[in-house]
């Protein structure tokens, strides 16, 4: 992928080319595109750039009259078009709003684009919410505030939304992107924190805060209760996140909790400070894992590469991001008669880990679908 170096004074963007050398994709001196003559303008980027293998690019900028105007910009070097910015309409789950402001965006091969931007409707200053753009369907709403939050407890609104930049790998060449919001239930006066698989205008929720998620030990269901950096999503959707936990029967709190997650919205425990690996060659050789940090991890495709310490020794190992089949209940990887057993635990303490379907809902249909794949050759993975 091109290099895109930051600005440089006074404000020149380059990008590196096909053939090595540097060209202006913009200068802060060129009339904003899509704008029409005025010597009053001015140009100014901002922080976030991306580029596609070809040397397509997307990055934020306001122009400048009387006010502010943040906008979103994509197109080749010497051919920049305005995406998204103010005045926009967009039609959205509230009906057509008007942006307000645009920007953060991120871009993949296949030049999608998501951003950010606030918007008001019927002329009263709404929120934020995140949008999508493509050269065929032009800009659409994937999330926005004041809509229903999907997947929870009816009567709970999205307050905000918006791309998850916390880490360059939230949206991906298979257009799929992390969408972070904070939604108000109606059942509580603080907001909570919710994260959302995106592939184009489609939501998938991941995880939210006071949400009940698959534990690995039998006895309990924790619930998160903050979030720390989204690692990224690949391709196939697949990817990760930190949290924090509660395990409230147990009065544990576990605050530096990895996670992965597919693209059906399943969510698995992957990594904690408590955990133990194995580094031994011919003898075991058991270490505690230290507490892996975001800046410690390589988020690849289908898999993270993760860099810890332990006894003095840096070790380096890898946590894949494929799920375990739905009928390995156990997560000891085959399926067998101990599943079965697992599965009835799950199933009458509620646990998440047996509702099959992904329906939010224990019954008949998630003893026929774990039946089925206990089943599947398929899905053995003994």
């Amino acid at each position: 992928m091109p290099l895109i170096f930051p600005p440089i004074p006074p404000t020149v963007l380059f990008v590196d080319a096909a053939d090595g050398t540097l060209q202006p994709a913009v200068r802060s001196s060129d009339q904003p595109p899509g704008a029409s003559a005025n010597a009053g303008y001015a140009f100014g980027f901002g922080d976030l750039f991306a580029a596609t293998s070809d040397g397509f690019v997307a990055f934020s900028a306001e122009t400048t009259v009387s006010s502010k105007q943040p906008g979103v910009y994509a197109g080749m070097p010497g051919d920049i078009r305005r995406i998204a910015g103010v005045g926009d309409s967009v039609q959205t789950a509230l009906g057509q709003v008007e942006l307000t402001g645009a920007g953060g965006p991120l871009l993949n091969e296949r030049r999608e684009i998501v951003f950010t931007a606030s918007f008001n409707s019927g002329g009263t200053q709404f929120g934020t919410g995140a949008f999508r753009y493509d050269a065929v369907t032009g800009i659409e709403a994937i999330l926005v505030a004041g809509e229903p939050a999907p997947g929870l407890l009816d009567g709970t609104i999205v307050t905000r939304a918006s791309i998850a930049l916390d880490h360059n790998r939230a949206f991906s060449d298979g257009g799929f992107a992390l969408i972070e919001a904070s939604v108000q239930r109606p059942d509580r006066d603080d907001t909570d924190q919710a994260l959302y698989l995106a592939r184009g205008t489609d939501l998938t929720l991941i995880a939210a805060e006071n949400w009940a998620i698959p534990g690995r030990s039998l006895r309990t269901v924790p619930e998160f209760f903050g979030f720390r950096p989204f690692l990224g999503v690949d391709s196939q959707g697949r990817g990760a996140f930190f949290a924090s936990v509660v395990v409230a029967d147990l009065f544990i709190r576990i605050p530096d909790a990895l996670f992965v997650f597919d693209a059906q919205g399943r969510v698995e425990l992957a990594l904690t400070d408590t955990d133990f690996i194995d580094i031994g060659d011919t003898a075991p050789d058991i270490r505690q894992v230290a507490a892996a940090d975001a800046d410690d991890i390589a988020f690849g495709e289908g898999e993270l590469i993760i860099t810890t310490r332990s006894a003095g020794d840096t070790i380096v190992f890898r946590v894949p991001l494929e799920l375990p089949c739905l009928a390995d209940q156990d997560r000891d990887g085959d399926l067998d008669i101990d599943d079965f057993s697992a599965f009835l635990v799950n199933f009458f303490s509620f646990n998440p880990t047996a509702d099959i379907n992904l329906d939010g809902f224990f019954d008949v249909d998630d003893f026929s679908g774990f039946v089925a794949e206990l089943f599947d050759p398929s899905c053995d993975q003994g």
